[in-house]
């Protein structure tokens, strides 16, 4: 638990410092998201994804995020990170990447990958 603590403190003091986080919202997010929360990992991944919750929008940021969040499970954080091996944003494009995580979450009823599926002819 105190370990996590310095972490959080550490990860907060670096970013203010640096003028990335300012948003109230960012901080209950960040240490949820520090400690496991899938949810909360992909809500900072959105967050740097798209540059809200007084964030500057980064990509490479979001791409590690939603990676936490997609290796736990979260259908929705898969088909993000698809998207982004897809499009190759802050990754580089991998089409067999963006298939492997758009499968995983099609397993899981994410209409949106089913449908990115379907259009790149695969079948079921």
């Amino acid at each position: 638990m105190q370990k996590n603590f310095f972490k959080i403190a550490a990860l907060c003091i670096a970013l203010s410092f640096s003028g990335i986080a300012r948003g109230a919202s960012f901080q209950p997010v960040l240490k949820k998201a520090l400690n496991g929360d899938a949810q909360a990992q992909f809500e900072l991944g959105e967050m740097y994804d798209l540059g809200k919750g007084g964030l500057y929008q980064d990509r490479e940021e979001a791409f590690r995020w939603y990676s936490k969040a997609a290796e736990k499970g979260l259908p929705a954080a898969q088909y993000n990170l698809g998207f982004m091996y897809y499009n190759g944003k802050g990754t580089e494009k991998n089409l067999d990447e963006a298939k492997k995580w758009w499968r995983l979450a099609d397993r899981k009823g994410n209409i949106k990958a089913q449908n990115n599926l379907r259009t790149l002819g695969e079948k079921w």
